[in-house]
């Protein structure tokens, strides 16, 4: 997604990859949270699809997932408060909680020295610093911490510092749990963030388990095809195949990869996803010949 492609340019090792500038890296932060293109999204779809499939695979697919979710849930937030009377309060703390997460950013970037050359700036310690104000500045706001919460702990996972990132997604779930309740799309989605950080942290049961319970609340609430359970889907699976259960693990692929053909449109994002991941797990298996078809 457009946030961890700014924070991967910021802390490429090719110093002819990174911004020039402090400046530049706000002005790309800036065009983020305006909704804008960002310089440091990568330059093709094919890139990006490779990264996905041989680098990070769906885990970062879900963290991608759940800085998008922000931004469209304004939009679905809206379209229901039309049908029940009780979307109008849903519509409101979406517009509430994504305005927190901008004005936490930018609060974060507001300390970083424009005229300092970007590869001089510790990212590291900018979102220490910002991560520690978080309880303090939003005490009496649970849901605009938890979203808040939820972004910090998706740059975090995004930097490699996965306790870090375990931390924060386990405040924001628990903090939606409380006030939202287990079975809502913003807890589902904060379960699912926490379940990815942990399974990378190879604590497999566990990681199963909460991929599981995202993977189960999301069908149940938003039905087989929806892009998060599609999301989620591919995370499950990703997770078996961890396990060492490969038959569950293809299966969830193939229903994926299966639902996502059609006899004209292109596939979504998620269904090229699952077909990467499908081929590596065929390549697993010694499915050599299927791999490849």
């Amino acid at each position: 997604g457009d946030l961890a492609s700014i924070v991967m340019k910021a802390m490429a090792p090719e110093r002819s990859r990174r911004y020039a500038t402090a400046q530049d890296l706000a002005e790309d932060l800036r065009r983020f949270l305006a909704h804008e293109p960002v310089a440091a999204r990568p330059p093709t779809a094919l890139y990006q699809l490779r990264l996905f499939a041989r680098r990070h695979r769906a885990v970062v697919f879900g963290v991608a997932a759940t800085v998008l979710a922000l931004v469209g849930g304004l939009v679905l937030y809206a379209m229901e408060a039309r049908r029940a009377s009780d979307a109008a309060r849903e519509a409101t703390v979406a517009a509430s909680t994504a305005s927190a997460v901008s004005e936490f950013l930018v609060r974060m970037l507001s300390k970083v020295d424009p005229n300092r050359r970007s590869d001089t700036v510790d990212l590291r310690a900018l979102v220490d610093g910002a991560a520690a104000e978080i309880g303090e500045l939003f005490a009496d706001k649970p849901l605009e911490q938890a979203a808040v919460r939820n972004e910090v702990g998706t740059i975090y996972y995004s930097l490699g510092r996965l306790s870090d990132a375990e931390r924060e997604y386990r405040i924001a779930r628990d903090l939606r749990a409380e006030h939202l309740g287990r079975e809502h799309s913003d807890t589902l989605d904060a379960t699912n963030n926490l379940g990815q950080a942990i399974l990378r942290k190879d604590r497999l049961d566990e990681a199963l388990a909460l991929l599981r319970e995202a993977y189960e609340g999301r069908m149940r609430l938003l039905g087989e095809r929806h892009p998060k359970t599609l999301a989620s889907t591919n995370n499950l699976a990703m997770a078996l195949e961890a396990s060492g259960d490969l038959v569950a693990a293809e299966a969830l692929l193939r229903r994926v990869v299966d639902g996502g053909r059609g006899p004209t449109s292109p596939p979504p994002e998620s269904t090229l996803i699952a077909a990467g991941n499908l081929a590596n797990l065929l390549q697993r298996d010694g499915r050599h010949d299927e791999a490849l078809a």
